[in-house]
């Protein structure tokens, strides 16, 4: 139907960051959801992907690569 946001593409991106940036969160907070989403947090695989000569494994665990995902949601560490 037109004029009704779709459930996925750019128009329920546009609106997820419209929400998170009036949401009432610290500044820091909002950055730091962004940078995950757009893969820009400095983790060992992006750093490495820079040139930085880094073992991709993460620290705590031992087990798998440092990865926002593996980070963020991924590690039971």
């Amino acid at each position: 139907m037109a004029g009704l946001p779709g459930s996925s593409g750019l128009i329920g991106s546009e609106a997820w960051w419209k929400f998170l940036w009036r949401v009432e969160l610290p500044h820091k907070v909002k950055v730091f959801i962004w940078k995950a989403c757009h893969n820009l947090i400095p983790t060992m695989v992006n750093l490495t992907k820079r040139g930085v000569p880094l073992k991709p494994i993460f620290p705590l665990c031992k087990k798998k690569k440092e990865t926002t995902l593996h980070v963020v949601w991924g590690c039971k560490s």
